[in-house]
């Protein structure tokens, strides 16, 4: 087998190397930088030796024989991955075939093919009910694509044919896996594309939706669920569903120039609609597959077109991050960035932040009665939370501030947020947003100097884009997208924003997390909850807890996909907080649920696990 046979990655601290060029199969090894922040490497054809590339740094790896014509990579923290990894071998060989870079006349040639197999190859379906992604879990590291679920073969041997159903973020995954092994050590890597309120759809191809002879039909409608009848309606049809957000990929000059933001001459590659495999431009593509017609836009402003905006993509792959969150190589790699802008090695100051969660409330206030939020969003994982908002001012057309907001939270036993381990996060946080961009860290970042305001901040070198501040266990992040505001304005917005949420020692702010006091896992002579919840033929069921103080955000994760997360709906009395967890079971089983709550406030959060046994009746 010659070149690129196929890939196993579970991104822990090294990467594995299984020769494929004779029988028996060798291994190899080789530890990978902890400052690299992403998840894949490029496995060129080998000649003498190998480059591994992760984001946007390199190690060259001598160890690999001379006449190693290819290699399988796999990544593990664990010896027990490396076994994984040789027992993916037949699964991942049937979902790469055996391709060199020779067969291909350029980068862009292997992307349009490593997207095409995407949609084509790997027996999927597009979740036609839901639309959610069914690959993608939450996990102390953060958010995690479960890789070894989706190639997961049936008993027919088809790759991923064990859980068929995804949606374009659990595609996009793939896509960015299949095309960063074909990158260049020198080339920047693709940059995923969050398109917030997609809108009304045209005619479009969607990836598994078939007819009965395998062939794909047109699809306006994409949540017909199983009447299939229905996936086109009339365009101004009001029982026609809509994508209120869409995934996919760009590459192009913004990747190259390190830009925010998708140049209309950017190329697409889109494996859940189309697809789309290089060969439009942004501009062509949204143009081909928004549905600009329609007069339901004006039933459903909601709907309607808005945000374009980059994602890092996939920080971690089954689990498993390239290194603990907790261990002492990721805490020295972030100390190792933050040393470049001589932010200090230890914070000792207690400084906070709050409100965050709540900022429609008192932006005219702070700001004054021209600003409004436009979009955002508050949400809550393991030991983590997160605010994005974005705000527009009165006569723009376009949002002019984005604010994301991270808040760590490892808390103790007493449900205290444990600060050593919580400024440590924070760090890693903040270190992540450092290098993130493409170009040389000095070159776009220097130190802020706004220590009234926490103990670590950066900013753009060229001023006015882009500032971000670090106080115990929350960073804020403050971009002036597209450069709409002056320096000035900028700066002193940002400065509003930051006075108005910062509590300082003096305060005396408790930083606790919430306490849940009753629920499915609380024990109680009064309240005892029974293991099993029987649920109705359409597996929608709630689950109720009672808190000690208002929340911010709820979240349930599952181990495994017996479950889904709709909403929560939280109610709050003088003497009383009841938050109920809306959830639909996807098969009858023993799950394991996970429950996440962020304050109101701080936006601190706690975590739970219990197990919930479904029964799912007629």
């Amino acid at each position: 087998m010659d070149g690129l046979q196929a890939v196993w990655l579970a991104f822990g601290v090294t990467i594995f190397s299984l020769a494929t060029s004779q029988a028996p199969l060798s291994l190899c090894a080789s530890t990978i930088p902890n400052i690299s922040s992403k998840p894949f490497a490029l496995n060129g054809d080998v000649n003498g030796g190998m480059t591994i590339t992760l984001s946007r740094r390199k190690v060259e790896w001598s160890d690999a024989e001379e006449d190693t014509p290819g290699a399988i990579l796999a990544c593990s923290s664990s010896a027990s991955g490396v076994r994984e990894a040789w027992n993916s071998y037949r699964i991942s060989t049937s979902c790469f075939a055996s391709t060199t870079h020779a067969k291909f006349a350029d980068t862009t040639d292997w992307k349009r093919e490593m997207t095409w197999r995407t949609f084509r190859d790997y027996y999927k379906r597009y979740d036609t009910e839901f639309g959610q992604p069914h690959f993608w879990s939450d996990t102390p590291a953060g958010v995690s694509f479960n890789l070894s679920s989706y190639f997961k073969c049936d008993e027919l041997e088809r790759p991923g044919g064990a859980k068929r159903v995804v949606n374009c973020a659990d595609q996009a995954a793939v896509v960015e896996l299949g095309c960063s092994l074909g990158r260049r050590a020198d080339e920047p890597p693709m940059s995923w594309v969050v398109h917030e309120r997609f809108g009304f759809i045209n005619k479009t191809h969607l990836v598994g939706i078939t007819d009965q002879n395998h062939h794909h039909i047109l699809v306006n409608n994409p949540f017909f669920v199983d009447r299939v009848e229905t996936a086109v309606l009339d365009i101004n049809d009001p029982a026609r569903s809509a994508f209120a957000q869409h995934v996919y990929h760009s590459f192009g000059n913004s990747a190259t120039s390190g830009s925010e933001h998708v140049a209309d001459t950017d190329y697409i590659y889109d494996a859940c609609c189309g697809p789309y495999l290089g060969n439009e431009t942004a501009v062509t593509y949204r143009a081909l597959t928004i549905d600009t017609t329609t007069r339901l836009y004006d039933q459903r402003d909601d709907m309607h077109p808005r945000i374009i905006a980059k994602h890092p993509g996939i920080p971690c792959i089954d689990g498993q991050h390239q290194t603990s969150p907790e261990s002492l190589g990721a805490n020295g790699a972030a100390s190792a960035i933050l040393g470049v802008f001589g932010l200090p090695v230890e914070a000792t100051s207690s400084m906070t932040y709050v409100s965050w969660a709540h900022v429609p409330e008192w932006i005219k206030e702070v700001l004054d009665d021209s600003w409004c939020v436009t979009d955002g969003r508050v949400g809550v994982g393991e030991a983590n939370a997160h605010t994005l908002w974005y705000l527009n001012r009165q006569g723009c057309s376009s949002s002019t501030l984005r604010i994301t907001v991270y808040v760590q939270s490892p808390i103790d036993a007493n449900g205290v947020l444990d600060m050593a381990a919580a400024r440590q996060a924070t760090r890693r946080c903040l270190a992540s947003i450092i290098q993130s961009t493409d170009a040389p860290l000095q070159f776009v970042w220097t130190r802020a100097e706004l220590d009234e305001f926490g103990e670590y901040s950066v900013r753009y070198t060229r001023g006015g884009r882009c500032i971000v501040v670090a106080a115990g266990q929350t960073v804020v992040e403050i971009w002036n997208r597209d450069n709409s505001m002056a320096v000035e304005t900028f700066e002193d917005c940002a400065r509003k924003l930051l006075e108005h949420t910062i509590r300082r020692e003096s305060d005396g702010l408790p930083l606790t997390a919430p306490i849940i006091k009753r629920g499915p896992l609380a024990t109680g002579s009064h309240d005892e909850h029974p293991s099993k919840i029987v649920v109705q033929n359409d597996g929608r069921f709630s689950l109720d807890f009672e808190l000690d103080k208002p929340i911010a955000a709820a979240n349930a994760t599952t181990e495994g996909y017996g479950y889904m997360f709709e909403r929560y709906v939280q109610e709050v009395t003088e003497d009383l907080v009841t938050v109920k967890l809306m959830m639909v079971a996807r098969y009858a089983g023993s799950h394991v649920v996970t429950v996440h709550f962020a304050d109101s406030e701080t936006m601190i959060s706690r975590s739970q696990k219990f197990e919930v046994e479904v029964e799912i009746v007629e």
